[in-house]
């Protein structure tokens, strides 16, 4: 029989047992981040936004320490006569300094954002351990490839894609990296401020022995907070200005998103908070109610930022419905698709104005006018009423709280995200499969949603809830679990049987919040390459102005 039989395989040993035979339970891990399927589409408005980075990047040193570390590693076997080193060789000797880039932040307590503290907590020794690491052997190896695709600088979910999307590394023969010639001014500079005060045992090949002490010592020389001039010029043309060159679509979009932030700065004057910022852009609207306007306020990116709020406070609501129906589901029982209707219905109708609306057309009617005069997006910030920010935050307190409000918020959320895409659709932004209201299909994008509230638009209120439970929530989680199955994972968190949708898992059902939209890092590496002024606050707050 084959390591993984399929359905065949199975009626064939079973048609040929002559006894029956006690199986081990199944050992599934439970896990699912995105139990709707509707995560793809969040994150492709957010490459669109912020291309080539993404929630992790806060820091230019990382770029310029990997670039440097693959120069620097080559230019060490050159210099030993070995000009065709190995891959396995050059990648060593970057994985040893870039643990020590890590281990030395980590020693220091630097709180600045570098991944990594709970696998080499894991690995390291402290200080007063009475005892060095050994970079080399058995316990190396498990820690290299421990770290290889989950927190070393390069895997895929840290700063390796932006590394390379951004030019500061390039790909050479037998997966090596160099350092793009636009990097280099960085690199040298590094060299010059870093590499050469670096004691030469680190920088040379093979086994070597370091205390906590030592390491704990290099952390002065490489401080992530503290680049030279030369790495915030370089980081800045790159991040910045390559949106200038002849063709560069991502970095053209990249650019047109930080002036649009550097033009809601100055034009408001003071500085601004990253909540601020993220309602400006999402309004095209400051505090004031002036527009967002000047020569760097591209409007089509304003209405991408709309509608990239917009599918997040929608994503959200049909996200914070699944926590709701689990918990309205005892364990060990079973509970109708009728009463759960029923039962949001009416949760809904106690605290949402409207809610009772004798159609579903005169709810989004009521909703939609509490856009007032300016109407939507314009609405959909600094107004507590329809404020999108201030509803994602409630909805993440009312899970928490129990879920009673869930309904009434989601209903509310869903009101004005159709509000929001009917305002930006009016304003000139395209839906279909490729428009930044559109999407895939099966993931239920902006402009389908609207296709099917318009068409539930003179049913009674609980047809929209049969609709959002069964088709947007429960179906969607069953379809998309089910695509994702194979991998040893326990997706799925309820299933339908005789009498009715029962819970798969104990526990709580779940809090969901909002998937952070690339704002923060935007700001972040903003400030630390001189594209914008950070102010930080005693509190540990973040204030934003124009440098």
């Amino acid at each position: 029989m084959n390591a993984r039989p399929n359905l065949a395989d199975l009626d064939r040993a079973l048609g040929a047992a002559r006894h029956p035979a006690l199986l081990l339970p199944t050992e599934l891990k439970a896990g699912g981040v995105d139990p709707l399927g509707l995560r793809q589409v969040n994150l492709d408005l957010m490459a669109a936004a912020w291309p080539d980075f993404n929630n992790v990047t806060a820091r230019i040193r990382p770029y310029v320490f990997m670039a440097w570390a693959w120069w620097k590693a080559r230019e060490v076997f050159e210099s030993r006569g070995q000009a065709a080193t190995r891959a396995d060789d050059l990648q060593a000797l970057v994985d040893r300094w870039e643990v020590l880039f890590l281990w030395s932040h980590l020693l220091a307590e630097a709180e600045v954002g570098l991944p990594g503290r709970n696998v080499l907590t894991k690995y390291l020794p402290r200080p007063r351990d009475g005892r060095s690491y050994r970079f080399g052997g058995a316990e190396w190896d498990k820690l290299r490839s421990s770290r290889r695709w989950s927190t070393a600088l390069m895997a895929p979910i840290q700063y390796g894609p932006s590394i390379k999307a951004l030019r500061w590394l390039e790909p050479r023969p037998a997966g090596t990296f160099a350092p793009s010639t636009d990097a280099m001014p960085a690199v040298r500079a590094f060299e010059e401020a870093v590499g050469r005060r670096l004691p030469a045992e680190l920088l040379a090949p093979g086994d070597l022995s370091i205390t906590p002490e030592e390491a704990l010592a290099l952390y002065g020389l490489w401080d992530v907070t503290a680049p030279t001039e030369v790495e915030r010029d370089t980081f800045r043309a790159l991040f910045l200005d390559a949106g200038l060159r002849p063709g560069a679509r991502l970095a053209a979009a990249r650019r047109r998103a930080l002036l649009l932030v550097r033009s809601v700065l100055r034009q408001n004057r003071d500085s601004l908070s990253e909540a601020e910022v993220r309602r400006a852009l999402a309004s095209g609207r400051l505090r004031s109610g002036a527009v967002v306007d000047g020569p760097e306020a591209d409007r089509g990116t304003l209405l991408l930022f709309g509608a990239l709020q917009a599918r997040q406070l929608q994503r959200l609501a049909l996200e914070a419905m699944l926590s709701w129906i689990l918990g309205r589901i005892p364990a060990g029982e079973a509970v109708g698709s009728d009463d759960l209707v029923r039962d949001a219905d009416a949760a809904a109708r106690a605290v949402e104005e409207g809610a009772d609306a004798s159609s579903v057309g005169g709810y989004l009617a009521l909703a939609a006018e509490r856009g007032g005069r300016d109407g939507w997006p314009a609405a959909c910030a600094y107004r507590e009423e329809t404020d999108v920010l201030f509803l994602m935050r409630a909805l993440a307190i009312a899970q928490d709280e129990g879920g009673q409000r869930v309904p009434g918020l989601a209903l509310r959320a869903l009101a004005y995200t159709d509000a929001m895409a009917a305002g930006l659709r009016a304003a000139g932004l395209e839906g279909a499969a490729r428009g930044h209201l559109g999407g895939h299909p099966d993931r239920l994008p902006l402009d389908r949603a609207s296709r099917r509230l318009a068409a539930l638009s003179g049913r009674p209120m609980r047809e929209l809830w049969r609709e959002v439970i069964l088709s947007w929530v429960l179906a969607q989680h069953v379809r998309w679990s089910i695509a994702r199955n194979g991998d040893g994972t326990q997706r799925l968190r309820l299933a339908l049987d005789e009498g009715g949708w029962t819970r798969l898992r104990s526990g709580p059902a779940g809090i969901f919040g909002a998937t952070p939209d690339r704002l923060w890092a935007a700001l972040s590496l903003s400030a630390d390459c001189g594209i914008l002024t950070m102010i930080q606050g005693g509190d540990g707050s973040r204030m934003y102005a124009t440098s």
